[in-house]
């Protein structure tokens, strides 16, 4: 949460100056706003720390989509007051390798809904998001010739955490526009649950972490504005 401050701070301190030298001093007529936000994910490694040696560790692979929606409307041209709704998943894979690795299967999802006030001017967007709902499921199972090795599910929920955007749009049309989008996030998950296929003995339903569950990450992703 500090860190979330200090950026915060940091983004208000340099960005709003120069947004009241403008000459426009707004960025449009006043109404609703959608802005779609999105990054595919692509990801391919090979850890080696297991097996240095023979036979050699298994490539893992997958893909995904990191994206948010934000509607609401802006005031006086320039104030927005609205909604984000976030949505991530990734889901990875890797071979078994006798000797070696076991094959591995695991996707990632997770989706956040949060308050969002902005400030627009000149094709500048600054948005600042609190998050008010939120849950997180990482499935992994595991493999190798004999047959199944794992079957895990952990859950998350209870989020607590917020979001920075500040993005710049390139008009393409008079309600249209597409930009980058850079976006700092720092979110907490309070409880979690545990399911294990395999072993139902070491199964727990939502109970409160002594530790959070945290995220911060620091991303540039695409947007798609609409004003109307």
């Amino acid at each position: 949460m500090k860190q979330f401050f200090v950026v915060a701070s940091a983004f208000f301190v340099i960005l709003l100056p120069a947004f009241a030298q403008s000459k426009s001093g707004k960025s449009g007529a006043s109404g609703f706003y959608v802005e779609g936000t999105f990054i595919p994910k692509v990801v391919g490694f090979t850890d080696t720390t297991s097996f240095p040696g023979t036979p050699g560790a298994a490539k893992e692979t997958g893909s995904g989509i990191d994206s948010k929606a934000t509607f609401g409307y802006v005031f006086g041209g320039a104030w927005f007051v609205g909604l984000t709704a976030n949505s991530y998943s990734l889901a990875t894979k890797r071979s078994n390798r006798i000797g070696g690795d076991e094959g591995l299967k695991q996707k990632t999802e997770s989706s956040q809904v949060g308050a969002t006030v902005g400030y627009l001017n000149n094709n500048w967007r600054f948005m600042l998001t609190s998050y008010l709902s939120g849950e997180k499921s990482v499935h992994t199972k595991g493999f190798d010739e004999t047959g199944p090795t794992g079957d895990l599910t952990f859950k998350n929920k209870d989020v607590t955490g917020n979001e920075i955007i500040f993005g710049y749009t390139f008009p393409v049309s008079a309600n249209f526009g597409i930009g980058p989008s850079l976006v700092y996030k720092s979110i907490s998950y309070g409880k979690q649950s545990k399911v294990n296929q395999l072993n139902p003995t070491e199964n727990y339903p939502y109970t409160s972490l002594f530790s959070d569950a945290t995220e911060t990450n620091l991303d540039i992703l695409i947007s798609l504005v609409f004003r109307f």
